[in-house]
């Protein structure tokens, strides 16, 4: 983004600066938006992503919960995620040796739940909002565990108006 803006400046015969205000100019975007090295930063972010597990070494699932009350929320939240780590704990045992093979591929199954929390926007509409990410390698089967996890709770759940949506591989975490 800093490039694309700095790109901006300097059109046809006039010379253009570009002044970039911030808190962390030793931040490795800064430095190379500042040097132009797309290489550079494009090599350091796709070190981070793979050491922690992100796209496009991992896909992601972003699971958003929506209810008027927070208790009834965070309560119907965390049962999800807790009847989705049985699923993927059950999944898992079910596969044997499959997970702790040393010759394991990049397609083999892992999953990992992170949350829930609040939302980073944590109400429109009067509905409050919390969310869940879950990071997954191997083929479909957390998608599918997902799904499994949703028809159990919306069969428990249809009464208290809580709404849930699943957005597989999200452009978007808010």
């Amino acid at each position: 983004m800093l490039t694309q803006v700095a790109g901006r400046a300097g059109r046809h015969e006039k010379l253009g600066e570009v002044f970039v205000q911030t808190y962390t100019p030793e931040h490795y975007s800064v430095q190379c938006a500042s040097q132009h090295d797309y290489v550079a930063f494009a090599n350091h972010e796709l070190d981070i992503r793979a050491n922690l597990g992100y796209p496009p070494y991992q896909r992601l699932i972003l699971i958003t919960f929506s209810h008027e009350q927070v208790p009834l929320l965070v309560r119907s939240a965390e049962a999800f995620v807790t009847r989705l780590k049985e699923l993927s704990q059950q999944f898992a045992s079910e596969q044997g040796d499959l997970f702790t093979s040393p010759s394991a591929s990049e397609n083999v199954f892992s999953m990992d739940v992170l949350g829930p929390v609040a939302s980073p926007i944590s109400r429109i509409k009067d509905r409050y909002r919390f969310q869940c990410v879950v990071k997954y390698r191997g083929d479909d089967q957390a998608a599918e565990l997902v799904g499994r996890t949703v028809t159990w709770f919306e069969e428990r759940s249809a009464k208290e108006k809580l709404l849930i949506s699943v957005d597989v591989d999200p452009q978007y975490l808010m």
